[in-house]
């Protein structure tokens, strides 16, 4: 698998009454939906904790501070829009008020074509590796199976 560069994502994990918020993901060029977490890719001069805070205010219309980093990607991960390996960094965050638009059908934020996403609630105790499209997002959530879930 040829890859040209590397491409930063940051991801935030908010947990409500033992649930984490998840993001299901629709594209064109994909035939099924794409499970994954809140966040997204790093920009230029921005670090991983501003894209945490401005993905959540891009996807999920909330303001969160960010907390710890509690996971970072362990293996080789292509990019699924391009030919970057992907480097994945996962922080706790909290709401600072408000709760994100769940079980709506959204227009994706980067506005493409055929593009939209969900988010909704995922009790922790019923996640599953499986569940997530991407290896990446398999390793955070079997970390979830063994972290500490706040109330």
């Amino acid at each position: 698998m040829k890859v040209d560069s590397f491409n930063v994502r940051a991801y935030g994990i908010l947990f409500s009454q033992g649930s984490v918020l998840l993001s299901k993901e629709w594209y064109a060029n994909h035939p099924g939906p794409i499970f994954k977490f809140p966040g997204g890719g790093v920009n230029l001069g921005e670090g991983p904790v501003d894209c945490v805070i401005r993905e959540f205010k891009e996807e999920a219309n909330l303001l969160v501070s960010v907390h710890e980093i509690i996971h970072v990607g362990r293996g080789f991960v292509k990019s699924f829009f391009n030919d970057t390996q992907v480097i994945s960094l996962y922080f706790l965050v909290k709401s600072l008020g408000g709760m994100p638009p769940v079980d709506q059908k959204l227009p994706d934020p980067e506005g493409r074509e055929g593009a939209w996403y969900q988010l909704y609630w995922c009790p922790v105790s019923q996640i599953k590796p499986e569940m997530m499209t991407f290896s990446n997002e398999q390793e955070m959530t079997s970390v979830l199976q063994k972290y500490p879930v706040p109330d």
